[in-house]
């Protein structure tokens, strides 16, 4: 992955950043997931928001990405 990391997304959990990562992944595009700086405990809690981070050059589509599953989610 290269230097520059954009956030693509934030998952509520580690469950929900792992099944991101996945899908990303299933695209071709490599992922990494942090504890996001958000809610109760920031980074030094255990659980918690994920931020989902691609590499610049892959960040355009993983967004694609990212909102389809989101469409795709909101019809079921």
């Amino acid at each position: 992955m290269s230097e520059q990391r954009k956030i693509v997304a934030t998952a509520a959990n580690e469950f929900e950043a792992e099944m991101l990562c996945g899908i990303l992944s299933e695209a071709g595009i490599e992922s990494m997931q942090e504890l996001s700086n958000t809610g109760i405990g920031g980074r030094f809690g255990g659980g918690g928001a994920r931020d989902i981070y691609v590499s610049e050059d892959d960040f355009e589509r993983a967004t694609e990405v990212v909102s389809a599953q989101s469409d795709e989610g909101s019809e079921d």
